[in-house]
């Protein structure tokens, strides 16, 4: 829903609906992979969560935010 929110906004290059989205979505995918980082589950590469984390923290700063977003592949 968010990220089709999001695409939707960039088909209308609405940059300010655009942002709101994407930080949504980006907010979205950092709350799915919290639990990727608990110190006791097995068979987790950890720093591959962190580097895919801090790369969803800085969507933001990519220089055609926000309407053209290359997002970070999970682990």
């Amino acid at each position: 829903m968010l990220r089709r929110r999001y695409e939707a906004a960039v088909e209308a290059q609405n940059e300010e609906e655009a942002a709101e989205a994407a930080r949504e979505y980006r907010n979205r995918l950092l709350d799915d992979c919290d639990n990727m980082l608990v110190p006791d589950r097995p068979n987790v590469d950890v720093d591959a969560w962190k580097v895919y984390r801090q790369a969803l923290r800085d969507v933001p700063e990519q220089e055609d935010f926000p309407l053209a977003i290359v997002w970070p592949v999970k682990p």
